[in-house]
């Protein structure tokens, strides 16, 4: 989703979803389409997202979450066994 244009500075604030992959990869998409990219936010982790926490800002993982997280690389780790 194209979220802000700026004509005057030939730039765009796009918003993409990717289900997997790193940064390289969503570099490269942009590369094949001749796109230049100046900067890349994650702006979730599966269940975890920024909210409305502003650049450098942080906050501690609930207990719930970190729960989650635990539950999740220990099911990742019996599917690559």
């Amino acid at each position: 989703k194209v979220r802000k244009k700026d004509n005057e500075k030939n730039t765009s604030l796009v918003e993409i979803t990717i289900v997997e992959g790193r940064k390289k990869k969503k570099k490269k998409i942009f590369e094949v389409l001749h796109i230049d990219v100046l900067k890349l936010t994650r702006i979730s982790y599966g269940f975890l997202t920024l909210d409305k926490l502003q650049s450098g800002e942080y906050r501690s993982l609930t207990i719930k979450e970190i729960k989650k997280l635990y539950s999740l690389a220990k099911n990742k780790n019996v599917d690559n066994d």
